[in-house]
């Protein structure tokens, strides 16, 4: 549970900005590892760069194969 919202996430350290979620995660190797999803907020609100979270991609894939034609 990460900032109330359930499930398995990648943390980063890499910033996401407004409009860039979405965005792909790549290792080293570029591989693509999960979508950017969200990052943390301070007590105020403001957004905290340096935590980042993402959707794994092998969950994306589980749920992309639930679709398969």
């Amino acid at each position: 549970n990460v900032d109330n919202k359930n499930g398995e996430y990648i943390q980063a350290n890499v910033p996401i900005y407004k409009g860039s979620s979405g965005s792909p995660l790549f290792n080293k190797k570029l591989e693509c590892i999960g979508l950017t999803t969200f990052r943390l907020k301070d007590n105020e609100g403001v957004a905290i760069t340096s935590y980042s979270y993402s959707i794994p991609a092998n969950r994306i894939n589980d749920f992309l194969g639930k679709y398969d034609a």
